[in-house]
């Protein structure tokens, strides 16, 4: 048996002291929930002491009662003495170690079946020490006279004792003196990591879970195991846990393809089953703590002063308390909407105002709270709530918010929150409904123009269609009456800033831009031209940058966006940072476009949720540029599921794209949201299907040339080469126009190209293998491994054995290390350092060491047969040296 791998390190730890001679025993320490028992017996039946332990349980009401703990255990007529009852202790003890064990409650069992193989099989290291081992629970209300007997045997080394509790033993306890005088070690368990959390999720799932869900569950639990537990039984009892390639029934009770799990929504609801399973966690934890952490559940972040004042109470902190720069929050999400659920907030809300709580600085969480508990919220505060729960993609808030506003009967302002909201979350007839609303209540112009972009991704997302114009006239024509009057009803728009963001919204989903458009669509941006441009036009803008293959201007240029911050910019990152991180990755700069990746994750459920999706389309992006295939199909294995329920920053088609060219799972088998999918821009989707579709270069080359794509037009070329796919009379043409791409391209990644083209066209492999090297210096793994392959096709058409050998050796030792690239040219070169089976065995005994005499009688050949496998075998592997094999593999 293994120990758990959702708890390696603290569980090999605690199994390293428990079979040691030189350690009396350990106290293990964790919060609630924390998983300190599960963890005590898979280490004791890991280490076969699960059987033989001898397990104490302590409690509050027997704190009180001398020698109440050992009761079960104790034959003693009348007042029992300390010598008597550690007399029947160490009886109780023998009879574990001598082929039984008996229970708190005095009964006996046979440890025969403990393990697979019977006892002898369980007891394990432990039964062969012959040492008794004694699991205290909750060490904390251990009564003192027990705890004196617990002592002796300790300082005897009669048993190793196993101490499992919420905090280390307190001066009163019994155990004080035995922790201090370091004869009892102590260990903390800690919350679980995201690692571990994926780990557990795992085990209690039967199979793997997307990167995206362990964080999810992460955030969600705050790493505390029970509470991971209890999220997992809650979201496969609602339905919320699927399996991506399992089809769009399957869910978690289900059977079926070893395929990652992933949630369709960031929490499971509050529902009786799961608020038990919270509240049995929470009735467990110190009073002081219970009334802080309710508190903090329906405030959300206070200060610690604050809480302190409405509560009467220290503020102590813990696994699910944390205080940082002197505000206390609770960090399990789940844990906190399910307390929400079950402790009324009216009472906590009087107590917060009575000690002064003051709500200067309204949050979504302070307005729902006040909503909750019967009280008026200001206008302004709802709106700001309403706002930052949008920003924050908690959107059930964001409704409720709107609608406590304007009382279901919708508002100027929260029509257009609502719609963003709906549109965030799928419901795109809704977010029709709502703009159509601002038709009868004739919003200022203001209004007007941001309506109208949200109007038509509406429409887009529910028919597809990108003409703005038309759309606007089919359908908005009375919406414009209404705003501007009648008798602008024949030119609205000619309002520029109405129809500009539309208009280029539309062009860059269809074409790129020539210099001069790109120029105008600047001037719109220039703060001199009078009005504000909207940020659906700067996201335009820079679209029209990197389809251009400007990459390097439009990264910085998303940046300043990012940077500038504000409200609109935080609810549509999803969209900033992607370009951002599509932008990078295309350039070349694959470290940066993963930093900015990683930064974005966020901290809550519903962000993590959100944007996961896009995160892992993008990495596969990256991963595919930077010559990692076998990451790439990771990555877009779980984009496309993810993606088909959120798709925030219209990655969908792409991420569909990348997966088919990988090879990658491509869907669960349908949509939770049936809907078109957001339309990606021109350059995201000619640079997809040119990586997925490498035979059709040439139909693809040419359509992105026609659009002005210079930069998909040069990762089409690329691929095509990659994939051997350019006839040997195009060669020459194809290598032209790829180094006048490259060279008017801004990046690393360009400049690479161009390298890389200089060397195919010289045709020697010492030329290519040089540039191969400076690829794979700089990171460029993919053009370095295509640098390779071209040199081992050259040297093998030059007849030099030992320089292709040496080449094939570079080109897979750079495999091993940065993936496998997507490209049949590799492919082909790599099948030169194929050993046939006779050779592969002949190799294997040289890598032992052994001369070619001994290699003959053991394979009954003569010297010189194997002398000449020996220097095919080198000459294959481009090495010179028998100690080479033995250090290398192929």
């Amino acid at each position: 048996m293994t120990s758990p791998s959702w708890r390696q390190p603290i569980a090999t730890e605690l199994a390293g002291l428990l079979t040691s001679h030189e350690h009396h025993g350990v106290v293990l320490v964790g919060p609630p929930g924390a998983g300190k028992t599960t963890l005590v017996e898979e280490v004791l039946t890991w280490t076969g002491h699960s059987g033989s332990a001898l397990r104490l349980h302590c409690s509050p009401h027997l704190a009180a009662m001398d020698y109440a703990v050992l009761a079960p255990f104790l034959d003693v007529p009348g007042e029992p003495e300390p010598v008597s009852v550690l007399r029947c202790l160490q009886s109780a003890l023998a009879q574990g170690t001598s082929g039984g064990t008996r229970d708190t409650l005095g009964g006996t069992e046979d440890d025969a079946g403990a393990a697979p193989g019977g006892a002898a099989a369980a007891r394990g290291p432990g039964w062969a020490a012959g040492r008794a081992v004694i699991v205290l629970e909750d060490h904390q209300h251990l009564d003192p006279a027990s705890g004196f007997v617990l002592t002796q045997l300790v300082y005897n080394r009669s048993a190793f004792l196993l101490a499992v509790g919420h905090t280390p033993p307190e001066p009163r306890s019994p155990l004080h003196a035995l922790v201090t005088g370091r004869v009892l070690s102590t260990l903390s368990v800690s919350a679980l990591d995201v690692d571990g959390v994926a780990g557990l999720c795992a085990s209690l799932l039967g199979g793997a879970v997307t990167a995206t869900t362990a964080r999810v569950v992460h955030a969600a639990t705050a790493g505390n195991p029970a509470l991971v537990g209890a999220f997992i039984d809650a979201a496969a009892s609602q339905g919320i846990l699927h399996r991506s390639g399992a089809g769009s029934g399957a869910s978690a009770g289900e059977q079926g393809s070893a395929r990652a799990w992933y949630l369709s929504r960031a929490l499971p609801e509050a529902d009786a089953p799961l608020i038990q399973d919270v509240l049995a966690i929470h009735r467990a934890l110190p009073e002081g703590e219970r009334e802080a952490i309710e508190l903090l559940a329906h405030a959300g972040p206070a200060p610690v002063e604050a809480v302190r004042a409405a509560t009467g109470r220290p503020v102590p902190e813990g696994h699910l308390l944390v205080v940082e720069d002197g505000i206390a929050r609770v960090p399990a999400e789940l844990y906190a909407a399910c307390l929400r659920a079950a402790v009324p907030g009216a009472v906590w809300r009087s107590r917060w105002e009575e000690a002064g709580g003051a709500e200067e600085d309204w949050t979504h969480r302070r307005a729902a709270w006040a909503l909750d508990a019967g009280q008026e919220v200001p206008v302004d505060a709802l709106l700001a709530g309403a706002r930052e729960a949008l920003t924050l993609n908690q959107h059930d808030d964001a409704l409720a918010m709107c609608h406590a506003v304007d009382g279901g009967e919708p508002g100027r302002t929260t029509s257009l929150l609502r719609a963003r909201t709906y549109l965030a979350t799928g419901r795109i007839s809704d977010a029709l409904g709502a703009l159509r609303g601002l038709e009868s209540i004739r919003p200022p112009a203001r209004t007007a123009r941001q309506a109208v972009p949200l109007w038509l991704r509406a429409v887009h997302r529910a028919t597809g269609r990108l003409d703005a114009d038309e759309l606007l006239r089919e359908t908005m024509a009375g919406f414009a009456t209404a705003v501007w009057g009648a008798e602008a009803a024949g030119g609205w728009e000619r309002d520029a800033y109405s129809m500009a963001s539309a208009r280029w919204w539309r062009a860059v989903r269809e074409r790129g831009l020539a210099a001069e458009e790109i120029d105008q669509l600047r001037g719109l941006l220039d703060p001199a031209a009078g009005r504000k441009a909207g940020l659906t036009l700067r996201i335009a803008f820079a679209d029209a940058l990197s389809g251009a293959g400007r990459t390097t201007e439009a990264a910085e240029f998303v940046r300043g966006l990012l940077e500038a911050g504000g409200a609109r910019v935080r609810r549509r990152d999803a969209e900033l940072v992607s370009r951002l991180a599509w932008n990078l990755a295309l350039g070349g700069e694959y470290a940066q476009a993963r930093d900015v990746l990683e930064a974005w994750h966020g901290t809550t459920p519903w962000e993590i949720h959100h944007r996961g999706g896009s995160i892992a389309a993008l990495g596969g992006l990256i991963a595919l540029l930077s010559g990692d295939a076998d990451a790439a199909r990771g990555h877009l294995s779980e984009a496309v599921p993810e993606l088909e329920q959120r798709d925030p920053a219209g990655l969908l088609t792409m991420a569909r794209e990348l997966a088919a060219a990988v090879g990658a799972v491509r869907s669960r088998g349908g949509s939770a949201l049936p809907r078109v999918d957001e339309a990606p821009t021109a350059g995201q989707l000619a640079v997809a299907r040119g990586l997925a579709d490498p035979a059709g270069w040439e139909r693809a080359a040419l359509d992105a040339r026609a659009a002005r794509l210079p930069l998909a037009e040069a990762n089409i070329l690329l691929a095509a080469v990659a994939h051997d796919e350019v006839p040997a009379a195009s060669v020459d043409d194809v290598l032209d126009r790829l180094a006048a791409l490259a060279s008017a391209g801004q990046g690393p990644r360009p400049a690479a190209m161009l390298r890389f083209v200089r060397a195919a066209r010289s045709g020697r492999g010492e030329e290519m293998t040089a540039v191969a090297d400076a690829h794979q210096h700089d990171g460029e793994a993919h053009l370095a491994a295509l640098g390779y392959a071209q040199a081992v096709l050259a040297y093998d058409a030059e007849r030099q054995e030992r320089r292709r050998g040496a080449a094939l050796r570079s080109l897979l030792e750079l495999q091993s290390r940065a993936g496998r690239p997507h490209s049949r040219l590799v492919e082909r070169a790599a099948g030169f350092g194929a050993l046939s089976d006779r050779e592969q065995g002949i190799a294997a005994l040289v890598a032992r060491g052994m001369s070619n005499v001994a290699i003959a009688r053991e394979l009954v050949l003569s010297p010189r047969t194997v002398e000449g496998h020996v220097y095919r075998i080198f000459a294959k592997l481009g090495i010179s040296e028998r100690s080479e094999l033995a250090r290398w593999r192929p």
